[in-house]
């Protein structure tokens, strides 16, 4: 993975997804840290216990938003969006097609009898 920085942002490249061919983090201004932490699904782990440089830190964070990001869009496909008072229209409209045919076919044995 590729990456390039300018003064506030970062251009991600090359990333493992087929839907996004890069990413560009504009990161918030004038923003001081007092310890740097990594964003670990749930749990945050302290700049001691990892020996990486700052760089990493914004790359990693920036990447994990990302694949957040990606993996959020790809549920949202899987369910399937259907709307609730369409299908309840759907439901009734085949109801009344079924009642009407079976009155018109009791209607049309009644008057050949």
């Amino acid at each position: 993975m590729e990456s390039s920085d300018m003064k506030n942002m970062v251009v991600i490249k090359n990333l493992p997804s087929n839907m996004v061919e890069e990413a560009i983090i504009i990161f918030k201004e004038n923003q001081r840290v007092k310890e740097r932490e990594l964003i670990e699904r749930g749990c945050n782990i302290n700049s001691s216990e990892t020996q990486t440089k700052s760089r990493d830190y914004i790359l990693k964070e920036a990447e994990m938003l990302v694949t957040d990001y990606i993996k959020k869009i790809e549920n949202n496909k899987k369910r399937p969006n259907v709307n609730k008072d369409i299908l309840l229209k759907y439901k009734l409209l085949k109801l009344y097609s079924v009642l009407s045919s079976v009155m018109i076919i009791v209607c049309l044995i009644i008057k050949f009898i």
